[in-house]
């Protein structure tokens, strides 16, 4: 493993995840408090739908943005 590896995770990419944070709340809200994949409620995360590196556009858009828990993400 390359030490220089940071989990690909770069500048720009922190900058435009930056956006989701006021939305949170509500794709929480919208998304019922629950993930979408299996319904749990427990280590709730924001998914992008489409990869902020594929569609850097659709960033802060809350039509690409889904309530998973963290076992399913």
């Amino acid at each position: 493993r390359n030490p220089q590896w940071r989990g690909g995770v770069t500048p720009l990419g922190v900058t435009l995840r930056r956006e989701v944070d006021p939305l949170r709340a509500d794709v929480l809200a919208r998304d019922g408090y629950a993930c979408r994949l299996c319904g749990g409620r427990d280590r709730l995360v924001i998914h992008h739908v489409l990869p902020v590196w594929a569609r850097p556009d659709l960033v802060a858009d809350p039509g690409n943005l889904a309530v998973v828990c963290t076992p399913c993400h």
